[in-house]
């Protein structure tokens, strides 16, 4: 994998790679809040106008807390129209059951999984791939 794009939020690190995978590794150890939700939402748009992304979230934590109002945004129809893809490396098979159950997996508009290494989500967005 190639990096085609790189930007720096403050908050989040955005690579977008020559597989059509879009990376966002965030900073720090804190809660995902809805603004940060949105301002990476903004610029996936941007880069993604005439397809959907394949989403990798990664983050320096051993796993990625949002907020409920992220979770309630990331299940939004308006987002599956831009996102063909989610991918979640979390390390703690706690939070990793966790947050399957949180998020209601069955009413999704777009797949979803969450994995505990970086390799085994950008295998399974690959097979989400035209």
């Amino acid at each position: 994998m190639n990096v085609v794009i790189k930007k720096l939020l403050g908050f989040a690190k955005i690579i977008l790679y020559d597989n059509g995978i879009l990376h966002v590794h965030f900073l720090g150890k804190k809660n995902i809040d809805i603004l940060q939700a949105k301002e990476v939402s903004e610029f996936r748009e941007s880069l993604f106008v005439t397809s959907r992304a394949l989403v990798l979230t990664t983050c320096e934590d051993r796993f990625i807390i949002p907020t409920q109002e992220v979770m309630e945004f990331i299940n939004s129809e308006n987002r599956a129209l831009t996102v063909k893809g989610d991918a979640f490396v979390i390390m703690s098979l706690s939070q990793r059951l966790f947050i399957k159950t949180a998020v209601g997996l069955k009413n999704r508009k777009t797949p979803i999984s969450f994995f505990a290494t970086k390799e085994n989500a950008i295998e399974w967005l690959l097979s989400k791939k035209d």
